[in-house]
C-alpha cells in the first residue's frame, strides 16, 4: 500500500499524460521481464542472439531461445496470412471504429479501442516479429497460441501470452510445484498476474485499484473448480460446455480487468490525443 501510495505522488507530480505512464510502465516491466529470464540463463550465446532476444523475441523464456540448436519449422504461409490480417483488423478498430462509437457511449469507444491494441499489437505485430526470427531459423513463440481453441480455463491461459505464462512458470509455478504446493503455485502465479496489471492498468488510470488482481483471482477459482471431482464430473473443461464455461469466466468479469477508470483515465484520453476521437 506504501508502495502504491508513493508511486501515486510520482505519478502526480508528472506532466506525462497517462496513457503516455501506462505504455512506458508497460514497457519497463517488460524490460524487467527479459532482465529475469536473461539473467537465469546459464550457457552460452552471441551478443547478436542476446539482442534479439531483448529487442525482438516477443516471448520470455530464454532458455529457449538462445540455447536452442534444434532445426526450425520455417513459418507457413496461411501463419503469415493470419498476423497480417489480426494487424490490419486491429488497426481498423483503433484507428476507425472508435469514432463511429463515440455517439453511442465512451465505455464502447474504448473498449473497441483497447480490442484494436490487442488484435493489433498482440495478435498481429509481435507475431510478425516471432514469424521474422522463424523464417531466419531462429526458435521464436508466438504470444498467442490460438487462445480461441481453448476448451478450458487453464487451457485458455496457457495459450494467451505465452511470454508470461513462461516467466510465471519459471518463477512461481514450478518451484512451487517442485515442494509439493502445486496448489498454491496454482494461487500465486494468478496472484502475481493481477498485482502485474494493477502496476500496469490502475496506478496510470489512479482508479480501479485492486480490480485486475481480483479478475485474475476469479480464473484461479475457475481453474480450481474446472479441476475438481464436480468439475470434472460436469465437464466444464471438454467440448462444447468446456468452451461455454471459458468464455463466460474470462468475458464476464473483464470489467474488473479494464475498469472505468482505465477507460475513461487512460484509453479515452489516448484516443484524443492521437486525435483518432474529437474531444
Amino acid at each position: 500500500m506504501a508502495l502504491a501510495q508513493a508511486t501515486q505522488l510520482v505519478l502526480a507530480s508528472t506532466v506525462l499524460p497517462n496513457w503516455v505512464v501506462m505504455w512506458g510502465m508497460a514497457v519497463v516491466v517488460f524490460g524487467v521481464c527479459k532482465w529475469l529470464t536473461l539473467s537465469r540463463f546459464q550457457g552460452t550465446a552471441s551478443v547478436r542472439r542476446r539482442l534479439l532476444y531483448i529487442f525482438c523475441e516477443p516471448g520470455l523464456n530464454a532458455k529457449r531461445f538462445l540455447a536452442s540448436n534444434s532445426k526450425v519449422e520455417p513459418p507457413r504461409h496461411t501463419d503469415w496470412l493470419r498476423a497480417i490480417a489480426f494487424t490490419l483488423t486491429g488497426a481498423i478498430c483503433f484507428l476507425a471504429l472508435p469514432p463511429l462509437t463515440q455517439s453511442v457511449s465512451n465505455g464502447l469507444t474504448a473498449t473497441v479501442g483497447m480490442i484494436g491494441i490487442v488484435l493489433m499489437l498482440h495478435f498481429g505485430v509481435l507475431d510478425l516479429f516471432s514469424l521474422i526470427l522463424r523464417r531466419n531459423g531462429i526458435l521464436s513463440t508466438s504470444l498467442m497460441n490460438a487462445p480461441w481453441q481453448a476448451t478450458g480455463v487453464a487451457e485458455f491461459w496457457s495459450r494467451w501470452n505465452t511470454g508470461f505464462r513462461d516467466l510465471s512458470r519459471e518463477m512461481i509455478f514450478y518451484p512451487l510445484v517442485r515442494r509439493r504446493r502445486a496448489k498454491l503455485g496454482l494461487w500465486a502465479t494468478f496472484l502475481f498476474s493481477g498485482l502485474v496489471h494493477d502496476l500496469v492498468i490502475s496506478i496510470p488510470a489512479h482508479g480501479g485499484y485492486g480490480g485486475p488482481t481480483l479478475y485474475f483471482l476469479t480464473q484461479a477459482v475457475a481453474v480450481t473448480f474446472e479441476r475438481s471431482k464436480l468439475g470434472k464430473r460436469l465437464g466444464v473443461f471438454q467440448s462444447w460446455q468446456g468452451r461455454l464455461f471459458t468464455v463466460a469466466v474470462v468475458l464476464l468479469p473483464v470489467t474488473l480487468l479494464f475498469h472505468f477508470p482505465f477507460q475513461e483515465n487512460v484509453v479515452l484520453p489516448m484516443l484524443v490525443d492521437l486525435e483518432i476521437v474529437p474531444k
